[in-house]
């Protein structure tokens, strides 16, 4: 049986037991949420019902003493007496609001609907009484009566709305202890599932374990050592599973690494024998033919050249690999001219498939061929072009191939540009010499004209 078969046997053993948690949580949860919606859409609405009322009623009972203190400024009177109004109006707003959450058999609570009207009308009575004496100019005794029993109605009112808010509250704190112990059912139940659900999963896991943890050990254990170099290093795994099959992928890729580092460690090598082709100090010829000598044969091409920069940006021929005459290999090119020149000018390599006859041909003692592959470098040294190189194959040019070449013609354009300087410097020296023997000769020839 496979990993994947033994995990869904198992997955469905533990969903089955997780299934069953699930539907009892559901249940006790649907319970839970009964009891919220039911705390949520009839007490608490009561409660702010309430306190809305509680709080207006009081705003209305503190304009009436504002306007009372402020009626001969009357801007601030008549202010006053418009947030009363407002008061009012919201008081009966938030006192419909209630009725409307009361249920229809609920004789206290209508009771204190009724109780509510009553004081409150006396208490709106007695605010629109006083603000009309006090528009009629009427004060002293009749005003200050009229405002005690304004008074006496806002304790009564505190009083009767207190204690319902307070009952209101009892009710709510019932209905949260009981949420609560629903809660707690529930939870106990999760709670005793879930450890039933993990305990099997433990056990589950422990059997898989043992088909699973050595296979996924020795993969671990092999891929430390393929990172730390040791690449000859490999997994055997004969399970049909699909860490049978990773260990057949682990093992391919480990011959793949293999494969590069041979080709990295060939790449090195061939980069270390064409230095050592190009070290000394050799002619620019010598060094043109060492270069050819070694790259030619090492790509398997057939036909190569090499061109050097010289004074008036002209690109001449230098060495040559297997050409002959009838070739008619141009001596020199300008920037430009010809796709030598071109390279030279665009300092981008250039590669070319399906040659056209006479563009090259390669001559051996039973005849000749045509390449049909040329591959064009330019040779830069600090951004300057040194020279390019140009070969020629039958055969197309693989990416190694050009990725050898991008990686060795850095060093080959150093080699150039060292031998280049080194012609310079003798030419420099071999001029000055020369006029140092000029000048000797002539002083010569002074001193004997003078004796």
């Amino acid at each position: 049986m496979k990993i994947g078969q033994k995990l869904i046997l198992g997955f469905l053993a533990v969903a089955f037991l997780v299934g069953i948690v699930g539907y009892v949580t559901i249940n006790k949860e649907q319970k839970i949420k009964n009891s919220y919606e039911e705390v949520i859409s009839d007490t608490i609405p009561k409660i702010i019902a309430l306190q809305n009322i509680r709080f207006f009623s009081l705003r209305m009972i503190t304009e009436v003493v504002s306007y009372v203190a402020k009626v001969a400024e009357k801007e601030l009177a008549e202010e006053e007496e418009e947030e009363f109004l407002e008061a009012k109006e919201e008081v009966e707003k938030w006192e419909a609001e209630y009725e409307k959450s009361i249920a229809p058999d609920n004789d206290m609570e209508l009771q204190f609907v009724r109780d509510v009207d009553i004081t409150e009308e006396r208490i709106e009575d007695l605010g629109v009484e006083i603000i009309a004496l006090k528009k009629k100019g009427v004060s002293g005794k009749e005003i200050l009566e009229k405002t005690e029993e304004l008074e006496e109605a806002e304790e009564e009112f505190i009083e009767l709305i207190d204690s319902i808010i307070l009952h209101e509250k009892e009710e709510l704190v019932e209905a949260s202890e009981l949420v609560n112990q629903n809660f707690t059912n529930s939870k106990n139940t999760v709670l005793g599932g879930t450890s039933v659900a993990i305990l099997f999963a433990v056990v589950l896991g422990l059997f898989l374990a043992r088909a699973i943890s050595n296979p996924i050990a020795k993969l671990n254990n092999a891929a430390t050592k393929i990172g730390e170099g040791k690449l000859d290093t490999s997994v055997d795994i004969k399970s049909k599973d699909e860490l049978g099959s990773l260990a057949e992928s682990f093992n391919r890729m480990r011959i793949s690494l293999q494969t590069k580092e041979k080709d990295i460690l060939k790449i090195k090598t061939a980069i270390t024998e064409l230095n050592d082709q190009m070290r000394g100090d050799l002619e620019l010829a010598d060094l043109g033919n060492n270069i050819l000598s070694y790259l030619v044969p090492h790509l398997d091409a057939q036909i190569g050249a090499l061109y050097l920069m010289e004074t008036g940006n002209l690109l001449k021929l230098i060495s040559s690999y297997a050409c002959v005459e009838q070739n008619n290999l141009p001596s020199e090119f300008k920037l430009g001219e010809s796709l030598v020149g071109q390279v030279a000018m665009d300092k981008g390599a250039i590669i070319i498939s399906k040659v056209p006859e006479g563009y090259f041909d390669i001559s051996t003692g039973l005849g000749g061929i045509v390449p049909r592959n040329i591959l064009i470098l330019p040779l830069q040294y600090e951004g300057m072009v040194k020279g390019v190189i140009e070969l020629g194959s039958v055969n197309e040019f693989s990416d190694k191939e050009v990725n050898f070449l991008n990686q060795v013609v850095e060093n080959i354009a150093i080699s150039v540009h060292t031998a280049q300087s080194r012609k310079q410097m003798q030419e420099l020296l071999e001029e000055s010499q020369g006029q140092a023997e000029e000048l000797q000769s002539r002083e010569e020839e002074m001193l004997a004209n003078n004796e």
